[in-house]
């Protein structure tokens, strides 16, 4: 662990239990940024997930700074909001036509620490909240099953004539 000999490594506070507090230790940032994706395309502030990776400590504690500041004023930094827009060709047709490729979103790596640590600490919670039927956005919630089962349901009503509604919540 890069975190140790004397940084501060201080344990959470307490808080109750129907109390959600947000206060990541250096620990936490350390293994964010270590869980960042690498050989990825680098948001508009031009740090790549390596660079951060090879910053050692130094980099650990600057970026825990950054999230430590959002965690008290709870305010997510400007230059976070966002990113860089980039065409990814669906692997379809022409690469060259639009109809053919999906719009990107690049952000910083930086940005990308606290939003998984905030997810990281929602994500319990969160899965005790949502239905059984929800799909997408969750562990194990992929949207394919529900896709083909939509599609099947068209086909069903084609064949027999009927007509079919899809509601989406």
């Amino acid at each position: 662990s890069v975190v140790q000999d004397g940084a501060n490594t201080s344990t959470r506070p307490s808080a109750p239990a129907d109390e959600i507090t947000f206060c990541p230790t250096p620990t936490d940032v350390e293994s964010a940024i270590a869980s960042l994706g690498s050989r990825k395309a680098h948001g508009p502030d031009g740090i790549t997930a390596e660079l951060w990776s090879a910053g050692g400590l130094p980099a650990c504690l600057m970026l825990h700074s950054v999230v430590h500041k959002l965690a008290v004023t709870q305010q997510w930094p400007w230059r976070w909001k966002g990113g860089r827009l980039a065409p990814l060709w669906k692997r379809k047709g022409d690469s060259r036509a639009c109809d053919n490729s999906r719009g990107l979103l690049i952000s910083d790596h930086a940005a990308k620490v606290p939003r998984s640590l905030i997810k990281q600490q929602i994500q319990p919670g969160l899965e005790k909240l949502l239905p059984r039927s929800q799909y997408g956005g969750t562990t194990g919630g992929g949207t394919d099953f529900p896709a083909h089962i939509m599609r099947l349901m068209i086909e069903l009503s084609v064949v027999g004539s009927k007509s079919v509604a899809l509601l989406f919540l």
